[in-house]
């Protein structure tokens, strides 16, 4: 998996590509993304610490086109 990744709060040098990252675990649904759009609250949440309590790396972005896989 590709992805765009925050891994603190702060300006867009918070984030970096990263190539082969684990596939989250979700179960149910596989999906194809093959395009991702970042929206305003996005940029609210790398900006102002809405983040993750725990600290974990975050992929931004949650409206998203593509292909249902099952």
């Amino acid at each position: 998996m590709k992805a765009i990744v925050m891994t603190a709060a702060g300006d867009s040098d918070v984030l970096s590509y990263q190539e082969n990252r684990d596939k989250p675990v979700n179960e149910g649904v596989s999906l194809k993304i093959k395009a991702a759009g970042v929206n305003p609250i996005d940029t609210k949440v790398r900006a102002f610490n809405m983040f993750y309590p725990d600290n974990q790396s975050c992929i931004l972005g949650c409206d998203f086109a593509g292909e249902v896989l099952v």
